[in-house]
């Protein structure tokens, strides 16, 4: 899904091509139409993504590996292969 800022757009900004009165007539029409279907869209309230990756702190009891979450530092044990941090939600790229 890509999102825009709709906000821009206006009928009235829009180059109207040359051409005979039905022809125009004809694009506006089109462009008024697109311009309905997007409001009509509903709106998502659309976070930034947060990226962080694993650190290794060291072995805890019983000899697994712990890391922490580079963003909110939440500890995980032997966690390295999880995409997303659990705790923060941050997505895990390679450390």
């Amino acid at each position: 899904m890509r999102l825009i800022d709709a906000e821009p757009f206006d009928a009235k900004k829009c180059a109207v091509p040359e051409g005979n009165k039905d022809y125009r007539q004809g694009y506006m029409d089109g462009v008024n139409h697109v311009l309905y279907e997007m409001e009509k869209q509903p709106v998502i309230d659309a976070a930034p993504v947060r990226r962080g990756y694993w650190k290794f702190t060291g072995y805890a009891p019983e000899e697994r590996a712990k890391y922490q979450c580079s963003v909110c530092n939440y500890a995980v044990y032997a966690g390295k292969s999880n995409r997303f941090c659990s705790n923060c939600g941050a997505m895990m790229g390679r450390s």
